[in-house]
């Protein structure tokens, strides 16, 4: 049995979302309480690491036990990692940022990748008066560097701000460069490959959405 994207998507922030707290049992009642979906979903979800049937696909995820008041905090944890990330590194997946202009700043202002498995450690911008003049805790390029650093720097996944001028050439060199998953804030919906996952964020989008 594969697992669906949506329960992949909700796992992923189930776990960011319970490492955070205190309380060592959680019920599924708790847990609807916290993210806002139904205690069915998450138990749905959750079945697909939790269920000794299919423990194989997830290589051996070891079960935990559902009790009758909740499921450990830490077991739940280690479950959803072990099946999400079996090839748990102890080293940070090294990421790139491309555009470094107001929103590639706010990005690296923001330290979002904080007390995460992931880290930037390049970033990109066809300006080179950005590149010598920005301040950044790693290393600026211009832009016609990128596919030699992320070849040298083993670069995994890369992040698009929303001052890309050309977020398509941009993203057709990372993918050719064998970048594996990009988080796109640019205005161009980029399509997901075999190889490269992609990933459009969209404020106003987002917005709309919620407005409909």
């Amino acid at each position: 049995m594969q697992l669906p994207e949506p329960s992949k998507k909700r796992l992923i922030r189930l776990s960011r979302i319970i490492q955070e707290l205190q309380t060592e049992m959680l019920t599924s009642t708790h847990l609807q309480k916290l993210t806002g979906w139904t205690s069915t979903t998450i138990r749905k979800d959750l079945s697909y690491i939790l269920n000794a049937q299919n423990i194989r696909q997830f290589r051996q995820v070891k079960p935990i036990q559902g009790k009758s008041n909740g499921y450990k905090r830490t077991d739940l944890i280690e479950a959803i990692q072990t099946a999400l990330f079996p090839a748990k590194n102890t080293q940070s997946e090294k990421c790139c940022l491309i555009g470094l202009g107001t929103f590639g700043k706010a990005l690296i202002e923001s330290c979002l990748l904080d007390d995460s498995s992931f880290a930037i450690t390049a970033g990109f911008d066809a300006s080179l008066n950005r590149v010598e003049t920005l301040n950044a805790p790693f290393p600026l390029y211009a832009l016609s560097h990128l596919e030699g650093i992320i070849e040298a720097e083993r670069i995994r996944y890369a992040i698009l701000s929303a001052d890309i001028d050309n977020a398509s050439e941009a993203a057709d060199r990372l993918i050719k460069s064998g970048i594996k998953g990009i988080v796109n804030y640019s205005s161009t919906i980029l399509p997901s490959s075999k190889y490269t996952k992609a990933e459009n964020l969209s404020l106003s989008i987002s917005l709309q959405n919620l407005a409909c």
